[in-house]
């Protein structure tokens, strides 16, 4: 059995992660558009409700600004391929356009410890 958990949509969470968010949304513009259907999330063995709600919490409450700012910042271009990484509360949150010139591939999981 693999331990590597794979989402449908966005970055895949990194090997011996349980529970992982991912998505693909609409970008370059002042926000980041999510659309409903190329959001995905997933859980293996994990039936941590408590630790999905937390994930869920980190993302509205303050990674995605974080995030928003970071690319900001860094002047991201959507022709780039560039990984952005928030790491902060126990989770990570990371992103890339991927070259795609108009998408923001994301992924967030709880941060291993290595």
């Amino acid at each position: 059995m693999s331990d590597t958990l794979e989402i449908g949509w966005g970055l895949q969470p990194p090997s011996g992660v349980q529970m992982a968010w991912g998505a693909r949304a609409i970008w370059p513009s002042e926000d980041v558009g999510f659309v409903p259907d190329r959001i995905s999330f997933k859980y293996g063995t994990s039936q941590d409700y408590k630790l999905r709600n937390k994930l869920y919490s980190f993302l509205k409450n303050g990674a995605i600004d974080k995030l928003k700012k970071t690319m900001k910042s860094e002047r991201l271009s959507s022709s780039e391929s560039k990984l952005i990484t928030i790491q902060y509360g126990g989770f990570t949150l990371e992103a890339n356009p991927n070259s795609s010139h108009g998408y923001l591939y994301m992924g967030c999981w709880p941060t291993l410890n290595k």
